[in-house]
């Protein structure tokens, strides 16, 4: 049997986003597998010039024509961009944002420093509004399910799920 553990590169309490090793150990302590990414220089300034309050009220006003939004803590990361040698660093804050009318579930990624927002990320499908990989899910569930409830209770559900989805 293995275990995995994950060891994500971390740069004065702040995880940079796409690096760290996966490792597999077995039961009697033997590295089963080793892989990851590593950045050996991250040189950058771990102080954000804006708080995380400010990136929720920049988020607010970005999307100032919905209502109740939930909007997760920001939690900042630090977020290599470029090619090799090329590669430069910048803190980000990384929150996920949702409401319910219009559905709406949203990934930022916003620039610490200067405010910018580098990406928003649409989570739900917007041509049936569900969340992507939706359909996976429940063929996993079905078959998880198939010893419990049997093949005609797996069906009826993934009919009424598509029914639902029409």
């Amino acid at each position: 049997r293995r275990h995995p553990l994950y060891f994500s590169q971390v740069v004065n309490g702040i995880s940079v986003i796409g690096s760290g090793y996966n490792v597999a150990v077995t039961n009697d302590g033997s590295i089963y597998f080793v892989s990851g990414d590593y950045y050996p220089d991250v040189n950058i300034d771990t102080k954000p010039s804006f708080s995380s309050n400010s990136i929720i009220e920049l988020i607010k006003k970005d999307l100032d024509t919905i209502q109740n939004l939930k909007i997760d803590n920001p939690e900042l990361f630090i977020f290599p961009e470029g090619l090799n040698s090329e590669i430069k660093f910048r803190i980000v804050y990384v929150t996920t944002v949702r409401a319910d009318k219009p559905l709406t579930a949203l990934k930022y990624t916003i620039d610490a420093n200067s405010g910018e927002v580098l990406s928003k990320d649409e989570l739900i499908n917007s041509e049936n509004k569900t969340m992507p990989g939706t359909t996976e899910l429940i063929i996993f569930l079905c078959i998880a399910a198939l010893p419990i409830v049997g093949i005609i209770g797996i069906v009826a559900t993934i009919v009424i799920l598509t029914k639902r989805k029409k």
